[in-house]
């Protein structure tokens, strides 16, 4: 990891003078020099390190917008790559020194997972080895991130991590609400007029897009509840302040997620599992009251102009005529018969924007990752998927039941939220953040039943005493 380091700094000595005149060469400097910069910290110090590239990469949309007018803009910003970066060269690091983990049961599936991708980066029908190369950006990235929070995903590293994804939540709303009252900066506006942003109504805070502030402020939203409900009462002030803002972001599916976690959290606080489906049957039936309830009082309330042009989005949940589930399902029921059509996948670019810019033919996302990846992998990477996804929530959920700890709760509300999206590849912070939590369950998991093993190899000699 130090020659890669040291060849990193380097190559910014050696080819800045000959690149710092373009945009795409500066933005490549700044890249190449935070990169460095997060690979150093990371052996030395994984809370900082965590917590900084979790912070770069949430914020990395607005140090973009920023260097609009000083760099200009470019569509294939090297910016975007340094999570990337960092989960490549950290792999490949430990597949050369022969110490990627395959100890536990989901370490030992996300690796089969990954073999069938990588194989998947050839499939001809996606358009051919380039199209798989850069839709591994989108879905071999995201995963890798497993294996840093499986190396340094201690208990104290990933209750910094959820720590600050709440300060960055709250931070997210709050500039997002700046966007919405009081408009764009001059930057800002620079690069929706350079990128051709054509919806610039919904804001994206300091984000890459829309959907990740939205995921963001969902995310945070539950995580504040799960606080609460364990007994941190000043946790209700955010965790209002941002379902206020869920409510505003006009995105239905944003507000039926958070409060479908919301119901999730409240039902697992029984002492065992069989008492959690009652308690999430009655929790479901109050929260569907009060969501038509306050959905029916925002249709008769007068708000502020740019208010009610958000809140009248969400009152459309109402209105069958104007839902999207229909073509939502279509798109879930086309996926499964392509998935049965091509038995052994698409390839990765089959279901990402790299197949339709790239190749020959276009992507066909069906917005959920779990029928993507039956396209794209065919049915054995499918199943493996979905059994990974399976353990993923049986290991969060067994830690929960075993110990109550907040970290295992709130995982499983990012989990929860995030299902269907866990492979979104260009949520850049979002995936950083379910992959690196996922690895740092599995890390503490392991490290608990080691020490049980060694409690119960050691009991018999001490009761002989």
């Amino acid at each position: 990891m130090c020659a890669l380091i040291a060849g990193l700094m380097c190559l910014v000595v050696r080819v800045g003078p000959f690149v710092f005149e373009t945009s795409q060469g500066q933005r490549g400097l700044l890249a190449v020099t935070v990169l460095a910069f997060l690979l150093v910290l990371m052996p030395h110090s994984p809370p900082v390190f965590a917590v900084a590239t979790l912070a770069y990469l949430a914020f990395e949309g607005g140090v973009r917008h920023l260097l609009v007018p000083a760099f200009g803009y470019t569509r294939a910003d090297p910016l975007v790559l340094v999570g990337a970066g960092i989960v490549v060269l950290f792999f490949l690091s430990s597949a050369a020194t022969r110490s990627v983990p395959f100890d536990t049961r989901l370490s030992k599936l996300v690796a089969v997972l990954l073999g069938i991708m990588i194989l998947q980066i050839a499939n001809p029908i996606q358009g051919g080895p380039v199209v798989g190369i850069a839709a591994a950006l989108f879905i071999i990235v995201p995963l890798l991130w497993f294996y840093i929070g499986q190396r340094y995903g201690s208990a104290s590293v990933l209750r910094s991590v959820l720590s600050a994804t709440i300060v960055i939540a709250v931070l997210g709303a709050l500039y997002g609400l700046n966007q919405t009252w009081f408009g764009y900066n001059d930057a800002e506006k620079a690069w929706i007029v350079a990128s051709g942003y054509d919806t610039p109504e919904r804001v994206v805070s300091f984000f890459t897009s829309f959907p990740e502030y939205a995921h963001f402020l969902g995310i945070g939203c539950a995580m504040t509840w799960a606080a609460f409900l364990r007994g941190y009462r000043m946790a209700l002030l955010p965790c209002l302040f941002l379902f206020a803002m869920v409510c505003l972001s006009s995105s239905r599916g944003l507000l039926l997620g958070t409060l479908s976690t919301c119901i999730a959290l409240l039902a697992v606080q029984g002492p065992s599992v069989r008492s959690w489906i009652p308690r999430a049957a009655l929790a479901l039936v109050v929260g569907a009251m009060g969501l038509i309830w306050g959905l029916q009082e925002i249709q008769q309330t007068e708000f502020d102009p740019q208010a009610n042009k958000l809140l009248h989005h969400q009152t459309q949940l109402l209105n069958p005529e104007r839902s999207t589930l229909a073509a939502h399902l279509t798109m879930i029921a086309g996926g499964i018969v392509a998935g049965f059509e091509n038995p052994l996948g698409r390839g990765l670019g089959g279901t990402t924007n790299a197949s339709s810019r790239i190749g020959e033919s276009g992507g066909q996302t069906t917005e959920v990752d779990v029928i993507d990846m039956l396209v794209s992998l065919g049915l054995i990477g499918g199943i493996v998927y979905i059994v990974l996804l399976v353990h993923v929530f049986r290991t969060v959920l067994k830690r929960w039941l075993e110990r109550r700890d907040l970290s295992a709760l709130q995982v499983f509300a990012i989990l929860f939220f995030g299902f269907g999206h866990w492979l979104q590849g260009f949520e850049y912070a979002v995936t950083m953040l379910i992959w690196f939590s996922v690895g740092a369950m599995d890390h503490q998991a392991a490290l608990t039943e080691r020490r049980s093993h060694e409690i119960a190899r050691l009991r018999p000699a001490g009761d002989s005493l």
